[in-house]
């Protein structure tokens, strides 16, 4: 079975998955995945490293419409429905995972600091 095609069936794929399979050393499963498909992991999954415009532009939408929704009095409430909202978003797939760290992290430091005032 191809690398590539074990990756996108499984993005949680590990490793010492690939290598029992392949027989490849670990060495040699690095290189396939980092060099020749330019893949990285990235929140318990593999993905490209290189978005599309659309994906690009999908993730600026988003962070906009975050940064809109924010300008709200009760931030912390606001915080945990865009939390959920994004969490269903990555879920469906329609918002890059790196995108919704930051996102997250951002919502939470937010809601921490309308608490702390």
């Amino acid at each position: 079975m191809c690398t590539e095609m074990m990756v996108r069936e499984d993005p949680r794929i590990t490793y010492s998955d690939i290598e029992k399979i392949i027989g490849f050393s670990s060495r040699s499963v690095n290189i396939i995945l980092h060099q020749h498909l330019g893949m990285r992991k990235l929140c318990c999954r593999w993905i490209q490293r290189l978005l599309s415009d659309t994906e690009k532009q999908v993730c600026v939408d988003w962070c906009l419409e975050m940064r809109h929704d924010l300008k709200t009095d009760d931030v912390s409430e606001s915080s945990v429905e865009l939390i959920n909202r994004l969490n269903r978003h990555v879920s469906s797939g329609e918002v890059h995972c790196s995108v919704a760290a930051s996102c997250r992290v951002g919502l939470m430091m937010n809601s921490a600091r309308s608490t702390a005032e």
